[in-house]
């Protein structure tokens, strides 16, 4: 191409280096020429990658302009209000939006040229959870996630209990060894890729201190008296009563179990025993029978002491010699303290009435004799054994007479 003009303008096809001849004529005909090269560089070609991005998390924009040089001056517009002359800036947006980005590029020529992208920046999503209303020392607490994915959906989940446990499920069960104030951190991440976090305190009570008492011993046929402390809610077994104290009377040695539930709702259990000893077995002399102005001797045994009924005897034997027909009753006491009573009958006999009268008869006749107290037995002093005899010989006559009771 050729050009008459003074100071012309032209336009070439493409890059690469032209010579350009200039000549010159006077108007008296005298002519010159020069030829000088010039380079004309490829234009640049601006490109740019830009992810979509997160409220409040840096984006990282990468320069991808071609030619790759030096000598780039860059002007950026983030369609936020925010600029860079950086080649690879990152901006931080604080709003969830669609945004037109910017780049002019322009080389050490001054050759320019530009692109613009849409960037698509996603809200954070918003992190919450609850836990268990009881929480307390050694007891599985469930922590339940109620997380707004706020677009998209949640794809993690990474807890931090602040005691050295961690988890990545939804809703984790964490057991806490020690009681105290604990900040416990949930960090989301949605599908958009955009992350958020929250921190609670979780307070872990200490379980309540039960209390049921010391062990107790009774005897069979007694009861015991077993108290509670520690809570405000008690729960017993076997029993199932849900006093503080209870009143029991097990005939075989029985271990009572009390669960204390206190203000926050903690619960421990402590365990009591009730020890039931068996009553000794007391024997004693077998029923008796005496006769009047006789004595007897009633003996006990089964036991370590004894207490005697109507006599206040305290021995293992005792002797007695009632007036009447009398019931004794012993209380024997093992080693245990536990006692039992035994009864024996002492039957009071009374002695046969012989009335004998004298006897008055003429020689050659006969007189009668009457023992009385038919029944008996009988013991004359002539050797006869019958109620009565028939005598015809002066003398004195005895008669032993014996009951049926002896």
């Amino acid at each position: 191409s050729t050009s008459t003009l003074q100071n012309p303008v032209h336009q070439y096809p493409g890059p690469g280096t032209y010579n350009v001849t200039f000549v010159i004529e006077t108007n008296l005909g005298c002519i010159d020429t020069v030829i000088q090269p010039i380079t004309i560089n490829p234009p640049p070609v601006a490109a740019f990658t830009g992810p979509s991005g997160c409220v409040g998390t840096a984006v990282n924009f990468t320069n991808n302009t071609t030619p790759v040089g030096a000598g780039y001056n860059w002007q950026w517009t983030f369609g936020n209000g925010q600029t860079s002359i950086a080649q690879n800036p990152s901006v931080n947006y604080g709003t969830p939006g669609t945004y037109n980005v910017t780049l002019v590029a322009t080389d050490s020529s001054g050759c320019t040229d530009s692109i613009s992208q849409q960037v698509v920046i996603h809200p954070l999503p918003i992190p919450s959870f609850t836990y268990s209303q009881t929480a307390c020392q050694g007891g599985d607490i469930t922590f339940t996630n109620t997380s707004d994915p706020n677009g998209g959906t949640i794809t993690s989940w990474n807890w931090n209990f602040g005691n050295g446990q961690t988890s990545t499920s939804q809703n984790p069960v964490i057991n806490f060894p020690n009681s105290g104030t604990f900040d416990v951190t949930l960090t989301i991440t949605n599908s958009n890729g955009c992350t958020a976090t929250i921190t609670q305190t979780v307070t872990i009570n200490t379980p309540p201190l039960p209390y049921a008492g010391p062990d107790q011993t009774i005897c069979i046929g007694q009861s015991a008296t077993v108290v509670a402390s520690g809570g405000v809610t008690y729960q017993w077994t076997p029993t199932g009563s849900t006093n503080d104290s209870l009143t029991v009377s097990p005939t075989t040695t029985t271990t009572y179990n009390v669960t204390v539930t206190d203000i926050n709702g903690c619960t421990a259990t402590v365990a009591t025993t009730v020890t039931v000893n068996p009553l000794p077995i007391i024997n004693v002399t077998p029923d008796q029978g005496i006769c009047a102005g006789s004595s007897a001797t009633l003996t006990a045994s089964g036991g370590v002491s004894y207490n005697w009924s109507p006599t206040g005897s305290n021995t293992p034997t005792i002797t007695v010699n009632p007036n009447s027909s009398t019931t004794y009753a012993v209380t024997g006491t093992d080693a245990n303290g536990c006692s039992s009573t035994a009864f024996v009958n002492v039957t009071v006999n009374q002695n046969p009435v012989v009335n004998l009268s004298n006897v008055f008869i003429c020689a050659g006749n006969s007189g009668t004799l009457n023992a009385g107290n038919p029944g008996s037995t009988y013991q004359w002093s002539n050797g006869a054994t019958s109620q009565t005899i028939s005598v015809n010989t002066a003398g004195t006559y005895t008669v032993t007479v014996t009951n049926p009771a002896g």
